[in-house]
């Protein structure tokens, strides 16, 4: 709480045992079950306004000292005293329960706006607004990280040829062979991709190789590869200058004969 809502809190608070205590004492005089009622209207609306828990530790508060107070000038409780205290106990527990149930669900909607935020819907990994969060924050911390980004080769051929059901297939494909080399796989968009690893550039290279002849051999019908640019950072560079060089080792790898993985080497 802040200084203002404790304040309130505690004056309501303050209010609710002296209007506790003034029902019980009208119903220990006898005035009937109309007393009854005003006091479940009471009971609601303190609900509503401060913690039901804490509303019920007042009302068994100051109930017993009215019933210690009755019993010390031996005055016999009414009927309606108790049925108000058991009616406030019933409320409150049925309020706890509702509480319960919508922070439930509101804990589980939360569950999942967050994986629409963070996951790619089609093949289950990061999407890029987690890359970007997560470089980011390896920058700011001074991690030295390898850095890889890739692309399907000829990916708008293989959707043209056999359909964007069978290029969904591949991207899942892609997607998982890399899961299993790398902890940190982000689907950067379209047909492109992205890895982060603390592993050096060389095993980088190796492991994406491993995934291409994966790739390779699962996929009979068309020639599915990937190209790839490598950057290693260090802790000097800021986040864009990440992405520009990994796109420029790729653009590279694009246009070699060699081979469709790249490091990136200063001039």
């Amino acid at each position: 709480y802040d200084n203002i809502t404790y304040i309130n809190v505690l004056s309501y608070a303050t209010l609710i045992i002296f209007w506790s205590a003034f029902v019980s004492s009208l119903d220990i005089i006898g005035q009937g079950y109309e007393v009854t009622y005003m006091t479940i209207l009471a009971a609601m609306a303190s609900i509503i306004t401060i913690n039901p828990i804490v509303f019920f530790g007042i009302t068994c508060l100051s109930s017993l000292l009215i019933i210690i107070i009755s019993l010390i000038n031996n005055i016999l409780l009414q009927v309606p005293f108790y049925i108000n205290h058991f009616i406030f106990i019933i409320v409150i527990l049925a309020v706890q329960l509702k509480n319960y149930n919508d922070n439930k669900v509101q804990s589980m909607l939360n569950k999942k706006l967050q994986v629409l935020a963070e996951y790619d819907g089609l093949t289950g990994i990061k999407n890029r607004r987690s890359l970007d969060i997560y470089i980011d924050e390896l920058i700011k911390s001074n991690r030295i990280f390898t850095f890889a980004m890739m692309d399907a080769n000829e990916f708008k051929k293989i959707n043209d040829t056999y359909g964007h059901q069978k290029g969904d297939e591949s991207l899942k494909m892609i997607a998982q062979f890399l899961k299993d080399e790398f902890e940190h796989v982000f689907r950067y968009g379209g047909d492109e991709f992205a890895i982060v690893s603390f592993d050096n550039a060389e095993t980088v290279k190796a492991k994406l190789e491993n995934v291409n002849a994966r790739l390779k051999e699962s996929e009979k019908e068309y020639l599915l590869q990937l190209s790839v640019g490598i950057f290693v950072s260090d802790s000097k560079i800021d986040d864009r200058k990440v992405f520009e060089l990994a796109d420029d080792a790729l653009y590279l790898a694009k246009n070699s004969d060699n081979s469709k993985i790249s490091i990136y080497k200063e001039q």
